[in-house]
């Protein structure tokens, strides 16, 4: 009996010891990161969930100390927690990462990402960013991206997150995805509703903001609802945390009611908040109610960054609604070459007759090389068959710079000059104007062809006018 006992006592404890080990196991494995876009697409679709993209970054320790903190909290506290590695197993999830991190020990793969080596989540960076940055190359992080399993972008998501916060995210995103109304934006009683609003727990305002922007979203409209949510954004314009919070609400809803809510903050003295603000337009469903709104921000705003939200914003609703194409032509006679750029390749499409005679006056004659290839490709990309003679003599007089030429002579072979050239060559010649025009130097925006251009008009006298001057440099 004794042997009996100490062998049942050993057995049980062996036992006990596999299943801690198993729960351990399971505890600390953390989300399980797919090893390259293609694998995540291809488990999407098969399983039918979306993609969840964490985007991280390494910032100085000492330059951005916050940044710091930032990611390398989502990193060892957040994508650790155990309930969010069990919401995590509905999406299939990417960690992207333009940074190396080596283990403690010195033992293969990554110290950020289970399973994942750095070169896979640096490529995964690249990849994202050329897919859904534009080519960008500054990226906030943390910053979380909800896709289709197409690769899609649903949803958007800035900033660090706490992990009850970031399951609450994944839930109210998991539910967006299946067509299902959020878990924070139930419609709730309006009278329980506007009195949330004037709580004085932070935590009941945000939730019944969530519910306000679902009232609003609804059939019915409920003006007191309304009047109690736009006083609730205005209590906090110099609170970014909490107004970051009511526009990724007001995001997910994507409904005219909710949207109609932030027109108020197209105003703001933050850049930063109108082009967060102009995020949200463009992550939205167009509606011919906002056209005129937006046309005033054309008029009025001048900051580059809230600029290049607008084409983005303007580009989305000229395509679904005929009445925004004139409100996006405004911009391509914006006073930034940058925006002139980004502006004309969004207006570019055919049919746009209204800019053939601008981009046609450009190619022969700007100041700004940048902008004048733009103009050149862009009625390439219209398909502007009329303007192939002129772009053909504009040629024969250029010799430099090399970015030009190669921008006339892909316009010139896409309109049925001559030239034989690779059938992609436009997109690529686009896709490199368009990262070289978001360049971080304001003197980008000012720059002539009196600097870098052809010497041949539009250049300033004495440097890049008749008689070429400086301007061959």
């Amino acid at each position: 009996m004794r042997l009996a006992s100490i062998f049942i006592i050993l057995i049980a404890g062996w036992i006990g010891c596999v299943l801690s080990s198993a729960c351990s196991t399971q505890e600390s494995g953390g989300i399980r990161w797919a090893s390259s876009f293609e694998e995540a697409k291809k488990r999407a679709k098969s399983r039918k969930i979306p993609i969840l993209v964490a985007i991280n970054k390494t910032y100085d320790l000492v330059r951005d100390r916050e940044k710091h903190d930032a990611n390398k909290k989502m990193v060892t506290v957040t994508y650790r927690d155990p309930a969010v590695v069990k919401i995590s197993r509905k999406f299939v999830c990417i960690f992207a990462s333009p940074d190396d991190h080596a283990k403690p020990d010195g033992g293969p793969g990554c110290s950020h990402a289970d399973r994942l080596t750095c070169q896979q989540h640096k490529a995964l960076f690249e990849r994202i960013r050329a897919d859904h940055f534009g080519g960008d190359k500054e990226i906030m992080a943390p910053q979380h991206l909800i896709l289709n399993p197409d690769g899609r972008i649903i949803d958007k998501y800035l900033l660090d997150r706490k992990p009850d916060e970031f399951v609450r995210i994944l839930k109210n995103a998991l539910a967006r995805f299946k067509g299902q109304t959020p878990v924070d934006v139930i419609t709730a009683d309006p009278r329980s509703v506007i009195k949330g609003l004037k709580s004085d727990d932070s935590g009941v305002r945000s939730t019944a903001f969530r519910q306000a922007v679902g009232i609003l979203g609804g059939e019915k409209k409920n003006s007191k609802v309304k009047d109690a949510a736009e006083q609730y954004l205005r209590t906090m314009r110099r609170d970014w945390r909490n107004m970051r919070d009511a526009m990724e609400a007001i995001s997910q809803a994507g409904t005219e009611g909710a949207l109609e809510l932030l027109l108020p903050a197209l105003k703001n003295k933050r850049e930063n908040v109108r082009r967060r603000v102009l995020d949200v337009f463009a992550s939205s469903p167009p509606y011919k109610k906002f056209i005129k709104p937006l046309g005033q921000c054309v008029r009025s705003e001048k900051s580059k960054s809230p600029l290049q939200s607008l084409v983005k914003v303007l580009d989305k609703y000229a395509t679904e609604i005929p009445e925004a194409l004139p409100v996006l032509n405004k911009l391509v006679s914006n006073k930034l070459a940058s925006i002139k750029v980004l502006a004309t390749f969004a207006a570019a499409r055919p049919g746009n007759k209204a800019i053939v005679g601008k981009l046609q006056t450009r190619a022969r004659a700007e100041a700004n090389v940048k902008v004048r290839i733009a103009a050149i490709l862009g009625l390439a990309m219209m398909n502007a068959k009329e303007t192939l003679s002129t772009l053909v003599r504009v040629r024969k007089k250029v010799q430099k710079p090399p970015t030009l030429i190669s921008a006339l002579d892909t316009a010139i072979a896409r309109l049925g000059g001559r030239l034989q050239l690779d059938s992609t060559k436009l997109e690529d010649e686009v896709r490199r104007a368009k990262q070289e025009s978001e360049s971080k130097n304001p003197r980008d925006d000012r720059r002539g062809e009196g600097r870098g251009g052809d010497g041949r008009g539009g250049g300033r006298k004495g440097k890049g006018g008749r008689g070429g001057g400086r301007g061959g440099r």
